[in-house]
């Protein structure tokens, strides 16, 4: 795939990847009888351990409190097993902040102050839910409590035989779909999350990314087990957008659903749209593609990566670093030099590159990569918008979308459009299906 970078794979240098770690999600419940009658069974024990430990004088009376307690005692559960099945071990990030879990309108109006209390409960030695850690750096900035399965839970889990099947989720518990960073600051993998901007372009944005999920809510889709014997989290459906640079026009690529975390030939292989194989139709050249659009020239002919017979992949990957670098560059990239002999210098591929690409070398080291990252998205939103208003379901994974096999033809042609108009260049889709798959692509 020829995208502004490799869209598919986690190892991207100039992507805005999700962190491994991830933030306490208040979304989640039970689906399963056998999950439902265990979440069930462990609330009423902790009432009980409340009153037993001197924790309360009474019961709480059935009502507004009862039902907070019982729902933030149920969303925990579900999110520490979820967490469990994903990678056992594995922390999920929250906050003990007062102030924040104070504030109206923060989360969930069942996660409050009295949140870290009910963590401590469920963390007790004859309980043993749960385990938690204070003050831990967070990648998400700051420090913050980390929680994650106790001994009797994860027994539980062996005992009970749960997996992603008995736990669903609430959409309208999911949060802000529109996720905004800061610049990286020195050492920093990504930058800081901030508050996105009241009013537009984030209402449209937000909108947008929710008339999606509602319809990725209803969507026949399914995975076989993947290769390395994983199971996928077919409720993990739901996207957010991502913005960087603490601007609502740099990046916005999607983040969050269970595809994206894939592996490009694992979704070939096992991946399905209403029960029919997908096909992946890529963006080729992207970059560059926008880059001429931005510049108002036509797209030159033939492969853009071929420049004066050096490395093609060296080439490709020294010019998403000239488009993505906010700064002149003054020696190769990491782990590009190979792709050059020791007769070339740094400075004379830059020449040649800008010499075949004379009318876009003046976006190298301006920076272009994010706000090119962003004109793909809206590109991407567009023809998400397009398929589902006609009942195709494509999923998106950057500048590639996964559709039906039989909505292929169809597919094409609307991101082609909504490229010509969006970027105001011409774009190329190459499409691709499993090897094993017999029958040939359509033309």
């Amino acid at each position: 795939m020829d995208g502004l970078a490799h869209g598919h794979e986690a190892d991207d240098e100039f992507e805005d990847d999700e962190p491994s770690e991830r933030h306490f999600d208040p979304s989640r419940a039970p689906t399963s009888p056998g999950l439902q009658r265990f979440v069930a069974e462990q609330i009423e024990r902790l009432s009980a351990f409340e009153i037993e430990s001197g924790r309360r004088v009474r019961r709480r009376r059935a009502g507004r409190d009862q039902e907070r307690f019982e729902r933030a005692v149920t969303a925990i559960l579900c999110d520490v097993i979820h967490a469990e099945l994903t990678e056992a071990g594995s922390w999920r990030y929250a906050t003990f902040s007062k102030e924040i879990l104070g504030r109206a309108g923060q989360g969930p109006d069942f996660i409050t102050e009295t949140f870290p209390a009910i963590v401590r409960c469920m963390s007790e030695p004859p309980v043993a839910l749960l385990e938690f850690q204070l003050g831990v750096y967070s990648p998400f900035g700051g420090r913050c409590t980390t929680i994650r399965a106790g001994g009797n839970l994860r027994s539980a889990i062996r005992n009970l035989g749960l997996h992603y099947g008995d736990i669903g989720c609430d959409l309208r518990l999911r949060g802000d779909p529109i996720r905004l960073r800061g610049p990286k600051k020195e050492r920093q993998e990504r930058g800081d999350i901030l508050p996105v901007p009241a009013g537009e372009p984030a209402e449209t944005f937000r909108r947008e990314v929710d008339r999606l999920n509602h319809w990725y809510a209803r969507a026949d889709l399914d995975c076989s087990v993947l290769p390395d014997g994983r199971l996928c989290d077919l409720s993990s459906r739901y996207l957010r957008r991502h913005f960087n640079n603490g601007r609502m026009d740099q990046g916005g690529r999607f983040f969050g659903a269970f595809w994206l975390e894939m592996k490009a030939k694992h979704r070939l292989e096992c991946l399905t749209i209403n029960a029919e194989r997908v096909v992946s139709l890529d963006f080729g050249q992207c970059a560059i593609r926008i880059a001429y659009g931005q510049a108002g020239v036509p797209v030159p002919d033939g492969d853009l990566y071929e420049v004066s017979g050096l490395n093609r992949d060296g080439v490709k990957k020294v010019m998403n670093a000239l488009l993505h670098s906010s700064k002149e560059l003054s020696r190769f990239p990491q782990e590009t030099r190979p792709f050059f002999g020791d007769g070339y210098g740094f400075h004379q591929v830059v020449r040649w590159i800008a010499a075949r690409h004379a009318p876009i070398a003046h976006l190298f080291g301006s920076g272009f990569g994010m706000a090119g990252f962003f004109i793909e998205s809206q590109v991407m939103v567009k023809s998400l918008l397009d398929l589902m208003d006609i009942g195709i379901t494509a999923l998106p994974v950057h500048d590639c979308v996964l559709v039906p096999r039989s909505a292929a033809l169809t597919a094409r042609e609307i991101l082609l459009s909504n490229f010509r108009s969006i970027t105001g260049a011409e774009g190329e889709v190459e499409m691709e299906q499993h090897k094993y798959l017999a029958t040939p692509l359509p033309r």
